[in-house]
């Protein structure tokens, strides 16, 4: 278990006995967040038992994540983790605020540029 400024982990897991098993995971990454996912699976004379969790906040990039897995002659693990990154979209607030002054300023320049011309008529 880990409690510190940065958020809080634990987990615990308990086995006896033998097996073989295969896992398995992936991760998909975008420019914002990211995920993970794994899965396994074990056979053989054993009991088992465990999980573990994270909440966690540490560079801008928040992180939660669960894993748990039980077996009796037959195991299955899954785990599953999502991290966003938190500066990233404040970087990309900041773009989009940018631009839209950008376009604010020229529909109010060209709305000025038309009230001259009617002024003329």
């Amino acid at each position: 278990m880990s409690v510190g400024q940065n958020g809080v982990s634990a987990g615990a897991e308990a086995s006896i006995g033998n097996a073989v098993g295969v896992d398995a995971s992936t991760t998909v990454g975008l420019r914002e967040a990211s995920g993970t996912v794994g899965a396994g699976v074990s056979i053989g004379e054993h009991l088992e038992a465990g999980g573990s969790g994270e909440a966690t906040f540490k560079n801008g990039v928040a992180t939660i994540g669960v894993s748990g897995d039980v077996a009796a002659i037959v195991g299955l693990e899954v785990d599953a983790s999502v991290s966003i990154d938190t500066k990233q979209i404040q970087k990309d607030a900041v773009v989009v605020a940018k631009e839209s002054e950008k376009i604010a300023n020229t529909v109010a320049n060209e709305t000025k540029v038309v009230a001259k011309e009617t002024e003329k008529v």
